[in-house]
């Protein structure tokens, strides 16, 4: 449940700052208004401080170049969906006919989604003192190919150029402060390079919600806050790793001793990565922080570890060999869910772990194991004996012998057919079996 939890938060965290309401646009973005001037084929204001704001383009030429001047004034800024075209959300508001942008030296802003859905704009010229290019600026620019962004430009909001599906290159001025990852989300952009004076970096969900292509990260060694090792975001110290690539090209990686923590999403949905190699001084690994690892065959958990949070290994299909060397260690639920587990040893380091692991056919219970916790195998189709030791005083509800319809969250819920358990008369396992209509297979 906290998995889903998680999820519906962090994708309604990122589609209210990547996407705008689909609302009427008439009725937050006229077409004009009786205050509107026209120059042209722009719509603008003259600002209180006597500079003009374009608000609308309202032609259809393929290239166009901005005025620097307008009844004697500089053009400062260009507004929030300055060139979106259509008239309702339903229309998807596409421009088809701007092929081409020159932003002339006077602009200093760009605002939200200005040029957002210009789908066949593929070259855009910044003026030298754009200074702000706000959130999807450029979104949905699918044929854009041609960027150099001027050396001033301070501030990028998020998703700039998401969806930018032709964009292979984009160099971040040095002067952006803050950096969001979500600005190259859904582009062709292979290596990104943060500068000196990056001092956030914004990557949760990146990995997780969006189709990226980043194969590297490098950061200034002038950066006080980040640095970068084989192409991975770290903070200075490399304490924390921040974001792996999700195609970083290597199939086995060491990380650095140094690394105490390991951030939510981090690795998510790596596609080359079969092996990686924790540190022994690994404290904590964060939610998600290797889901749906598409190669990932085996791990560690080093023996200084003092949690695993929910869902740090889900859904890395391919994984089949894993140890856990520490013994201090809290291991959050749905730490293996719907892994590729065919046989495992269970031990009280797991709690609620393995739901959802359809291949997995064989468990051995230690004698260490006190308790089984809810669910703790729900949804493995495959598992279809169970022994349990004496040493088990307790079994959760559903722990095994139940699985959905279909694998995968939710649906109906059926037993497992056929499903044995085996333990001793009087047990927790007989009692287990008495109460949900189980066979049961007396051991001594």
């Amino acid at each position: 449940m906290k998995k889903i939890i998680s999820l519906i938060l962090a994708l309604s965290i990122l589609l209210s700052v990547c996407f705008i309401a689909q609302v009427n646009a008439e009725e937050l973005y006229p077409p004009y208004t009786s205050s509107w001037k026209t120059f042209g084929d722009f719509k603008y204001i003259i600002k209180k401080n006597g500079k003009v704001k374009i608000k609308k383009y309202v032609g259809t030429a393929k290239t166009v170049k901005i005025p620097s001047e307008i009844e004697g004034k500089e053009v400062y800024s260009i507004g929030s969906e300055a060139f979106i075209k259509g008239k309702s959300w339903a229309d998807e508001m596409k421009n088809t006919t701007l092929e081409k942008v020159v932003i002339p030296d006077t602009v200093y802003s760009i605002k939200d989604s200005a040029f957002y859905n210009c789908v066949n704009l593929k070259t855009v010229i910044f003026g030298k003192n754009v200074k702000i290019i706000r959130s999807n600026a450029f979104s949905g620019c699918v044929n854009l190919k041609n960027v150099t962004l001027g050396k001033n430009i301070e501030e990028m909001g998020v998703c700039v150029f998401s969806g930018c599906k032709n964009l292979t290159k984009l160099k971040i001025p040095p002067k952006v402060r803050i950096f969001w990852f979500s600005i190259i989300s859904d582009t062709g952009i292979k290596s990104i390079h943060l500068g000196k004076n990056v001092g956030t970096a914004h990557s949760y969900c990146f990995n997780e919600f969006s189709k990226n292509s980043l194969e590297k990260i490098t950061v200034s060694k002038k950066n006080k806050d980040y640095s970068s090792k084989d192409g991975i975001l770290y903070n200075k110290k490399k304490t924390k790793l921040r974001l792996c690539p999700v195609n970083l090209k290597k199939k086995k990686l060491k990380l650095p001793s140094s690394v105490k923590i390991i951030n939510d999403e981090a690795f998510w949905g790596n596609k080359n990565l079969k092996k990686i190699i924790l540190p022994n001084k690994l404290d904590t690994i964060r939610p998600n922080a290797f889901s749906h690892c598409k190669n990932l065959r085996e791990i560690t958990i080093p023996k200084n570890i003092s949690i695993t949070y929910f869902n740090a290994f889900s859904d890395c299909k391919k994984l089949t060999n894993f140890k856990i060397l520490s013994k201090k260690a809290k291991i959050e639920e749905r730490i293996f869910e719907g892994c590729g587990f065919k046989k495992i040893n269970v031990t009280h380091k797991i709690v609620e772990g393995f739901q959802a692991c359809e291949k997995l056919r064989k468990i051995t219970i230690l004698p260490d194991v006190k308790s089984i916790a809810k669910r703790q195998f729900f949804d493995c189709p495959k598992l279809k004996t169970v022994t349990i030791p004496k040493t088990v005083k307790k079994i959760g509800h559903q722990a095994f012998g139940f699985r959905y319809k279909k694998i995968g969250f939710g649906g109906d819920v059926l037993k497992v057919k056929g499903f044995t358990i085996k333990g001793q008369k009087n047990s927790a396992a007989q009692k287990y079996a008495k109460k949900y209509g189980f066979k049961f297979v007396k051991i001594k």
